[in-house]
């Protein structure tokens, strides 16, 4: 009897000690990269895109918390990727959409982690993530991100500096309105990390997989009044984490105490481009909202200066025309006034290497 106890003991701590402890290894973050099988015990890729998974990726902390970023929670409006997961052996349990989903892992080795969901099974199909390694990067370090977003009939734009202030401007044919909020220092950290981890400074300038009439974003950096790269993504066509550190942003208004702004009016307009004798420079959307920023929170003065450029708008119809010299801009009004405001520093100066003056009759 003492026998049959201990070989059932010794065979019940040898079981326990083959069962996987995947807790320690599942910290940090993974992304999706695809779909495998397995034939004859050998691990092949799924030749499929499965887009609706393709920008999917998890991050897992210690305390049994943990990000799921699935486009699908997207869809349905769900914007806060925080929950929570279990780990049991090979389970894999993650809360989501109020319930528990159940995974198992079947192997995690390294950097790849193999993953397969009660769906699946049957078709002997399994998810394949790879673990990711961010760099810190010093260089990525800005003051203020500039996001413009929408459609042809309809436009955002959103400003958030490094001191959590927000400025919303809605553009549609139905109406026109400013709203202003707060984040915490802390937030804007968060929105900075992760625009390094999608090496945001070495992006392409655009990425369009079409020409259709979809969702375009168009994003710019800028630190010290300086643009330090401007990206336009039509129809999510980036890079996995260039879609993951924007998407956050556009639900803001969604989910943030929003408050009227109030401002000079005569500044409800779109700022098109410098133009002087040799050119003209057209402005991008995300280029013009940072020069109505500047402008509305600008000071009034009755400074002299040498017209060098003329500011081209659509907008209000009793401003005559716009001068500037780069860092002053006056408002010459049809009823004759001149209004002059500061807004700091040469606007074209500083952003020299992003002002490409070509000839006014160029497309």
């Amino acid at each position: 009897m003492l026998v049959r106890f201990l070989l059932s003991f010794i065979l019940s701590a040898i079981l326990f000690s083959c069962k996987p402890n995947y807790q320690e290894q599942i910290l940090g973050e993974w992304k999706y990269v695809g779909l495998g099988f397995k034939e004859n015990g050998i691990e092949r890729d799924y030749n499929s895109e499965y887009k609706s998974f393709k920008y999917s990726s998890y991050q897992f902390f210690r305390n049994d918390s943990c990000e799921e970023r699935s486009p699908a929670s997207v869809s349905r409006g769900f914007y806060d990727f925080n929950t929570r997961y279990k780990v049991d052996g090979d389970n894999l349990r993650i809360f989501s959409l109020n319930e528990w989903r159940r995974m198992t892992i079947l192997r995690m080795s390294g950097d790849t982690m193999l993953i397969e969901s009660p769906d699946f099974k049957k078709n002997n199909l399994y998810y394949k993530y790879v673990r990711q390694h961010y760099v810190d990067d010093p260089s990525l370090k800005f003051d203020q991100i500039m996001v413009s977003y929408g459609a042809w009939s309809t436009r955002s734009e959103l400003s958030i500096d490094k001191y959590g202030r927000v400025t919303y401007c809605h553009n549609s044919l139905r109406q026109d309105y400013y709203l202003t909020s707060k984040i915490s220092e802390n937030a804007f950290a968060k929105i900075e990390l992760a625009f390094a981890k999608a090496n945001f400074l070495q992006l392409k300038d655009r990425y369009e997989d079409s020409s259709s009439d979809n969702l375009s974003v168009e994003i710019s950096l800028v630190k010290d009044g300086k643009i330090l790269k401007t990206t336009y993504d039509i129809d999510v066509s980036g890079p996995a984490e260039l879609m993951w550190a924007y998407t956050p942003l556009l639900a803001m208004k969604g989910y943030l105490k929003m408050d009227t702004l109030h401002h000079n009016s005569m500044f409800n307009h779109f700022f098109k481009s410098f133009a002087n004798a040799s050119g003209i420079h057209r402005l991008r959307s995300t280029e013009s909202f940072y020069l109505w920023n500047l402008l509305w929170k600008g000071n009034k003065v009755s400074k002299q200066f040498s017209k060098k450029y003329d500011v081209k708008f659509d907008g209000d119809s009793k401003i005559l025309n716009i001068e500037t010299d780069g860092r002053l801009y006056r408002f010459n009004m049809e009823n004759g006034t001149k209004y002059t405001y500061d807004i700091g520093f040469n606007f074209i100066e500083r952003n020299s290497d992003k002002m490409k003056f070509e000839d006014k009759t160029s497309n």
